[in-house]
């Protein structure tokens, strides 16, 4: 699964592009997982953290 933080002015389009990767992320990483974060994109350094 992935999850994301919604950062006040961004689109729901940049919303739900953060929580795609994320979720992503977790399927590369394996089962039973989620991944998420606040800080992903092109105009910020990216940041994930496995949260189970």
């Amino acid at each position: 699964m992935g999850v994301a933080v919604y950062k006040y002015g961004e689109s729901a389009e940049q919303l739900i592009r953060k929580a795609d990767k994320f979720m992503h992320e977790a399927k590369r990483s394996g089962k039973n997982k989620v991944v998420g974060g606040s800080n992903v994109g092109s105009d910020s350094k990216e940041s994930s953290s496995t949260l189970i």
